[in-house]
Order: structure tokens, then sequence, then C-alpha cells
């Protein structure tokens, strides 16, 4: 078996990864992927959560196209997307790239004697679910399609040597649920970064909202809004909302 990490340096994919750990006992390979995200910060930061689990890290540079991305117009990191509406920073089939890339490195890893391959992601339902659809990528029936478009395609599968899984623990499960998994496995939740401004959060965006809600809901204080002295600032602006 091998088992390569998609990480990104935020909450969702380290603890993603961290799980992986307990469940398979190694991550053969980290990745994380630069394709011209605003918040650079985060690459860093992958390779930090790679160094704290001893993981091999590598980094690619996988431009896309800009458009109308939120990472290329700074004033729309801060907008909410409305209700039933896919959010500004959406950036077009992200996670199928991704995916795909880790897909072509795992095939690349794998011989003979794997019977199986394993692609670990921390996509969660918080971004996707019929009434508040962020993005679509995050979908269970996205990464179930594509785990199956991905065996199809596979020269390692066709010639019976075993399977490839995308392992996405919380595809079904919130993000108070990644929360309450990393607390359990002592996740450092203040190495990472979520906001799209990098850290110190700026507590204004709707990816620093997502964040404190999650820790409201499930019930502990963010380690990384505490560090830099943020949880109450945090608290007044959305605690009673």
């Amino acid at each position: 078996m091998k088992v390569i990490a998609l990480l990104s340096g935020g909450m969702d994919s380290g603890v993603a990864t961290a799980l992986a750990i307990k469940v398979f006992g190694k991550i053969d390979y980290s990745i994380a992927i630069d394709y011209g995200q605003s918040h650079k910060a985060e690459i860093e930061t992958s390779r930090q959560l790679a160094l704290h689990y001893k993981i091999p890290w590598r980094m690619l540079h996988i431009p896309i196209p800009k458009g109308g991305l939120a990472m290329a117009h700074p004033k729309d990191i801060v907008r909410e997307a409305p209700t039933n509406r896919i959010s500004p920073t959406y950036v077009p089939q992200r996670n199928l790239l991704l995916i795909s890339i880790a897909a072509s490195y795992l095939e690349y890893l794998l011989t003979k004697e794997d019977e199986e391959g394993i692609i670990v992601i921390g996509v969660h339902r918080t971004d996707w679910s019929p009434h508040h659809p962020i993005y679509p990528d995050c979908s269970y029936s996205f990464i179930s399609a594509l785990q199956t478009a991905i065996n199809i395609g596979s020269r390692f599968v066709y010639e019976g040597n075993g399977i490839i899984k995308i392992f996405a623990p919380f595809v079904n499960k919130t993000k108070a649920d990644i929360v309450q998994t990393g607390m359990e496995l002592h996740f450092p939740f203040d190495k990472t970064v979520t906001c799209y401004r990098g850290n110190p959060p700026c507590i204004n965006c709707p990816s620093c909202r997502a964040r404190y809600e999650a820790f409201k809901e499930a019930g502990y204080k963010d380690p990384l809004l505490t560090k830099y002295h943020l949880w109450d600032k945090a608290e007044e602006k959305w605690g009673s909302k």
C-alpha cells in the first residue's frame, strides 16, 4: 500500500493527514500545490506540518487561469456567498486538478506488491451541501465519481494489481467534526493557516468565520486565534450571530 496526502497547510487537509497516519500507519508522500492562490503562506505551513509529522514533502507549481477568481481580486475575499450560490473564492476544478496530480504521483509509486493506493484529501460537508453549496468539487458525488474515473484510467488497476481509493474522511462530516477529530489526535491547529490574508487571521473574511464557527460548535477555543490573542475579537464579531 502507498499513501499520498494533499497537504495544503490548512486545518482540513492537516487533520485528514493526521487521521490517515493513524488509520494507515504512514504517509509515503505529501504534496502542496501552488496554483496561484492569494494566501501563499499556506505553502510554508504545509511544509512545516510535513516536518511535524516527519513525512516527505514536495511543492508543485501548477498555474490555473485566474479569470475572475478571488485570488486575483483581493477585495472579493471578504464577500460571503449568497444563499444557494457558489462562493466568489471558488477556483474552477481545483480539486479535480489536485486529486489528478496526486493520482499520477501515486501510480508512479505503486508496485505489483501493493494491493491499493490511497489519496488523502480534507474536503468536508460544510463546504458543500444542498443548503450551503460553496464548492461543488467538495461534494461526496464528485469525490466518488472521480475515484471511479481514476480507477478506470489506471494501468495499476487495469492490470489487476489492486485499486486506488480517495480517503476523504470528512466528506460527509462538518468542519466542527474536523475540529473534534483534530483535538482527539492532538493536531497542531496553531501551526495552520486559514485566513486568505495569511497569519495573523484578519477576523473579517468568510474563511476566518467558518473556522471560528467550527471551533465554537465543537466546544473549543481555536489555538491559532488564542495564539494571536484574537479569540475574544472573533467572539465579539460572530459570537452572538
